[in-house]
């Protein structure tokens, strides 16, 4: 991947072909909406790599920024039915951008115990004694 002016380009693809329209969705045919995702449930983001949520994060707003600009489009043109649909949209990545800012959280939190537990001398011993002293007869 190569660097350029704030965007990571990947291998093969062209500076041209990212541009501003990468903040508009494809506009359906007449009549159709599209079907919706679902948002990102908690568990399902606990299992993914430091990496993976980092790269999930510009995803999710992305999509956002996308799901906003069609918002203002479609306040323009006045179509009620799409501005729901659109809102549901919005809904489910802002529940997932909040979900996976509190999975980073807690992960930041348990570090931060962890490294606490190390500067305290904890070595990770079991409390109980390596030979059994205490049912000696």
């Amino acid at each position: 991947m190569n660097f350029f002016r704030g965007f990571f380009i990947q291998k093969g693809q062209s500076v041209a072909s990212r541009s501003f329209n990468e903040f508009f969705e494809q506009i359906p045919k007449q009549g159709s909406i599209p079907k919706a995702g679902r948002a990102w449930t908690a568990p399902e983001l606990r299992l993914k790599s430091f990496e993976d949520l980092h790269k999930l994060w510009y995803v999710l707003l992305k999509e956002r920024n996308v799901l906003f600009t069609q918002k203002e489009t479609i306040k323009e043109m006045s179509h009620p039915k799409q501005f729901s649909n659109v809102k549901n949209k919005i809904r489910k990545v802002s529940q997932s951008m909040a979900r996976l800012q509190t999975i980073i959280t807690e992960r930041k939190i348990s570090n931060q115990q962890l490294a606490k537990l190390k500067t305290s001398g904890y070595k990770g011993e079991s409390a109980v004694p390596k030979n059994n002293e205490s049912n000696s007869l």
